[in-house]
């Protein structure tokens, strides 16, 4: 039985401390703008390429990263819920709307720099095969019913 508490009470301090370390790593992320950087970003990136584009040293950029994308960790997504090609699109309530975003700013953003240009009409297919190619596994596709416009990807690492 106290072999038991001791093990739970070990399990909780680790948990409060991983959450801990999360918390700073998420803390420093928005600091330094790093999430500010990538969001602005053309494409994927290299940690050098982040770093350079963040004015920050490689080092910490990379061990920045490793904290944030642990093996085994979760990484989240929310993006426009859009099929991949076109004509699964014709339907969509939004979808002139969202082209029209997405051929006068996203894809001129996106092609500079020689980036892939995929805009914001991507879709479900192409986005979990891009985080597939990312190393990220057991990609699930979760619609959320508070926002009829997007989706929840939520995948491992």
């Amino acid at each position: 039985m106290e072999q038991d508490r001791q093990a739970a009470f070990s399990k909780r301090l680790t948990d409060i401390l991983n959450h801990g370390a999360l918390n700073l790593a998420l803390a420093v992320g928005y600091q330094l703008k790093i999430f500010d950087v990538m969001a602005d970003l053309d494409r994927p990136v290299t940690s050098r390429e982040l770093a350079l584009a963040a004015g920050l040293h490689e080092r910490y950029v990379r061990e920045w990263m490793g904290i944030m994308l642990a093996p085994g960790g979760l990484f989240s997504m929310i993006d426009i819920d859009a099929a991949s090609h076109p004509a699964g699109n014709l339907d969509h309530p939004m979808g002139p709307f969202f082209y029209t975003v997405s051929l006068m700013h996203c894809m001129p953003v996106g092609l500079s720099n020689q980036g892939r240009g995929l805009g914001m009409m991507w879709g479900r297919n192409q986005a979990v095969s891009l985080l597939e190619q990312a190393g990220f596994s057991d990609v699930q596709v979760l619609e959320m019913a508070h926002d009829p416009f997007n989706v929840h990807y939520l995948s491992r690492r």
